[in-house]
């Protein structure tokens, strides 16, 4: 007995399932289309808030209003029109959860669907949140070849509002309104305890020229705490004020105005006025080449002559490039990062 069976087909069945087959195809791109479409939306948004909290962050924690003002603007100046600001905040998410130390953005724009109309869907809000703060610095490039004299540890330098600065190295470089001008003379002999050295950067030939190149653009030898300097030739202190003086003439139309040691609304921080110096407990240099570094505040410079600078010191973020760090020692002067 034959049991081969002939199976027929018509094409009317054919066509069904090719129709049927389109159909999901075409709906599986709409879908991933539409989904395409949300996540380029999502990316920029990313980019939007991230760089607006850092703009922002850039005033902390001295200055919130400033922060929210400027990450609000920057919103509205780079994104896309129709872009809401949900969330505009400061916090404590920065260094050791002190307040006015974090500013988290969060934007929403709405994103039209295209193809999942035919589903009765027009459109979905895609929300972004991000989190920027300070956090103290541990290493920078760009500081100035000047050794302020600190003695034991960063909280005897830098510590609260009745600390003053002392000659022998054991007071603080504080960030206090009306504080007095500190002058600082640098030595043209071996630094010992108390004194203010001049430093020598490694990026730069050691002689004269080096040192007054420092000066005018800060050293770009990038220094952790904990990394020893060395001190620079005797014959270098004299040539201070000439490289403070060439730093301050890149930019003529600066404001040369102190903006208070809490930095107002109106603080440039790539203002060549401000700078960033390192701490260094300068005694250790009696029969040794180099000295720890053990933090970095942020000065004004108030006038140079000769070997002598009279700063005022200063609390914020400094344009000097540098790592933040969450457990870096807090002398004053802080670097903006992405918190989330």
């Amino acid at each position: 007995m034959n049991t081969n069976r002939r199976h027929n087909t018509s094409p009317g069945q054919v066509l069904v399932f090719v129709a049927i087959g389109i159909v999901v195809l075409l709906g599986t791109l709409a879908l991933a289309t539409d989904v395409a479409v949300f996540y380029f939306n999502w990316a920029q948004l990313r980019k939007e808030v991230d760089a607006a909290a850092l703009a922002g962050a850039n005033f902390l924690p001295n200055n919130p209003t400033s922060a929210t003002s400027t990450a609000a603007t920057w919103v509205q100046t780079n994104g896309i029109a129709g872009d809401q600001i949900v969330q505009n905040s400061v916090g404590s998410l920065g260094y050791n959860n002190q307040p006015d130390t974090s500013l988290t953005v969060s934007v929403q724009r709405t994103v039209p669907y295209y193809f999942a109309r035919v589903l009765g869907l027009t459109s979905a809000p895609v929300t972004v949140t991000g989190t920027a703060g300070v956090q103290p610095l541990n290493g920078a490039q760009g500081w100035l070849p000047i050794a302020m004299p600190c003695k034991g540890s960063i909280r005897q330098c830098y510590d609260n509002p009745s600390c003053k600065p002392n000659p022998d190295g054991t007071g603080c470089y504080s960030c206090v309104d009306n504080n007095p001008p500190v002058t600082v003379t640098l030595n043209s002999s071996q630094a010992g305890p108390g004194d203010w050295g001049a430093l020598s950067c490694p990026a730069d030939n050691p002689g004269a020229s080096g040192y007054v190149q420092a000066l005018t653009v800060g050293c770009p030898t990038y220094t952790a705490v904990g990394d020893g300097v060395a001190l620079s030739k005797p014959g270098n202190p004299v040539l201070t004020a000439t490289g403070i003086n060439d730093r301050l003439s890149t930019c003529p139309n600066c404001s040369s105005a102190f903006p208070g040691c809490s930095t107002s609304s109106t603080y440039d921080p790539s203002n060549p006025y401000e700078i960033l110096v390192p701490l260094v407990d300068t005694s250790l240099y009696t029969g040794r080449s180099t000295a720890p570094v053990l933090g970095f505040a942020v000065a004004w410079i108030l006038s140079a002559s000769g070997n002598t600078v009279t700063v005022e010191f200063m609390q914020g973020v400094t344009s000097a490039g540098g790592t933040p760090s969450p457990t870096g020692p807090d002398s004053g002067a802080y670097a903006p990062v992405l918190i989330q």
